[in-house]
């Protein structure tokens, strides 16, 4: 018995198909590996809220805003007006006596706190309020309408597609 086959390939390994299509896979991977460490080193995400842990902190004491609110019934409604670059805030059910002339009003982007906005609504009468408001990204936005130490609303935008938002105190 005999085991002198004659070879019937006479190409080299690198000029057949199946070694390459073997290191497909791996060098795939080696680049998406290299790709996603040159993205995650040049991109900076950003953290939600830089003191997350003060914010902490305080949530008991914006529970009570929330809970206060609620016991009033106080119910709003916020738009944006990008052309005009307004914002506009319609408070309904306002306590009695207790009509201020200016609201604080947190615009937080959802995902990215460097584009957080802090405006002051001034009163155009009883129950409405307006300021101007600067350029806003595209993104979901949570907005939050309060009296210092006293009550606060909120609502969600997804600009641009949705300018609106009903506001009302979060429920826990």
């Amino acid at each position: 018995m005999s085991f002198n086959r004659q070879r019937t390939d006479t190409k080299p390994w690198y000029k057949q198909f199946w070694p390459w299509f073997v290191m497909l896979f791996p060098a795939t991977a080696v680049v998406a590996g290299i790709s996603t460490v040159v993205i995650a080193v040049k991109s900076d995400d950003g953290l939600v809220e830089s003191e997350y842990y003060k914010k902490g902190l305080l949530i008991n004491f914006s529970k009570e805003m929330d809970h206060r609110a609620s016991e009033l019934n106080m119910s709003g409604y916020a738009r944006f007006d990008p052309k005009a670059g307004e914002l506009y805030v319609l408070l309904e059910a306002l306590p009695e006596g207790n009509e201020p002339a200016e609201l604080n009003v947190r615009l937080k982007h959802a995902t990215r706190a460097d584009m957080d906005q802090e405006l002051s609504v001034t009163a155009t009468s009883s129950k409405e309020f307006r300021s101007d408001l600067g350029e806003l990204s595209p993104g979901k936005w949570h907005v939050i309408v309060e009296m210092p130490e006293q009550w606060r609303l909120s609502g969600t935008i997804a600009y641009p597609t949705v300018f609106d938002t009903q506001l009302s105190p979060a429920v826990y």
